[in-house]
C-alpha cells in the first residue's frame, strides 16, 4: 500500500466517523481511481461498503446498491453486504432481486434477527406469505423483543410455522425452519405453564431421586 493511498483512506474513514458522507465518499472514489490492484483484498471491501452506507444515508440509493454490489463481487459470501444490498433494492423498487438477495443473506447471517426481518417484509410484498411467517418467527426468535416484528404478528396472528407450509412456498426454506425450531425458547410454552413434553423426563428424575432415597436409607440401616 502506497503512502498516498493509506493518506487517502484515513481521511476516508474519518469524514465517514464524523458523518461527513458526502466528503467521504469523494475520498473513497479516488481511492478507487488510484487503486493497486495488489491490494489486499479486505481493505477493497471495506472501501466499498463504507461508501455504500454513506450513499444510502444520503439516500443515493441507486449508488449504494452498486457499492453494495462490488463488495459482493469481492467476497461473494459477505453477509452484511447481502442484506444491505436487498435494502437498497427495495428503495430503487426491485423486490424480486432484493428477495433473492436477503434469501442468500439469511442463510449467510442465519442468527441476524434484522435480516430475518427484512426478508419479511419484502416475501409478504411479493405474497410468499408463508415464507414471509417463515421469517418472522426467525426474527422472533432470535430477539422476542424486536418492536416491528411483534407488532406485525399480533396485527397479523399467524398460524403455526410447519415444514409443509413451508414446503408449499419454498423448499430451500427447509434448512431456516429447522433453525427456527431448534433455537432456545422456539415454540416455547407462555411463562409459568408446564411443558408437557419435559413430564417423561420429570418422571425418570423423580424415579431416580426416590430410589436413592431408598437405597440409603437401607444402607445406613445395615450399617447401624
Amino acid at each position: 500500500m502506497s503512502e498516498r493511498t493509506e493518506k487517502l483512506r484515513k481521511k476516508a474513514r474519518g469524514a465517514f466517523k464524523a458523518g461527513e458522507y458526502e466528503e467521504a465518499i469523494q475520498f473513497f472514489q479516488r481511492l478507487v481511481e488510484n487503486r493497486d490492484e495488489t491490494e489486499a483484498v479486505e481493505l477493497r471491501v471495506s472501501d466499498h461498503l463504507s461508501a455504500g452506507v454513506a450513499f444510502a444515508r444520503l439516500t443515493r440509493h441507486v449508488e449504494a446498491v452498486q457499492e453494495f454490489e462490488a463488495v459482493i463481487a469481492l467476497d461473494p459470501v459477505h453477509a452484511s453486504a447481502h442484506a444491505k444490498l436487498g435494502q437498497e433494492l427495495v428503495r430503487v423498487g426491485r423486490p424480486t432481486q432484493a428477495y433473492e438477495i436477503l434469501r442468500q443473506a439469511a442463510k449467510l447471517a442465519p442468527t441476524e434477527a434484522n435480516v430475518h426481518w427484512e426478508l419479511s417484509k419484502v416475501a409478504r410484498a411479493l405474497g410468499e406469505d408463508h415464507v414471509a411467517d417463515l421469517a418472522m418467527a426467525a426474527c422472533l426468535t432470535l430477539d422476542p423483543e424486536h418492536e416491528e416484528a411483534r407488532l406485525t404478528q399480533v396485527a397479523r396472528s399467524p398460524g403455526p410455522v410447519t415444514q409443509s407450509t413451508a414446503a408449499t412456498s419454498d423448499s430451500a426454506f427447509a434448512d431456516l425452519l429447522e433453525f427456527v425450531q431448534s433455537r432456545p425458547g422456539a415454540d416455547a410454552p407462555p411463562a409459568r405453564t408446564l411443558d408437557l413434553s419435559y413430564r417423561p423426563l420429570v418422571n425418570v428424575l423423580l424415579g431416580a431421586a426416590a430410589y436413592m432415597a431408598v437405597f440409603l436409607v437401607i444402607r445406613f440401616s445395615l450399617i447401624g
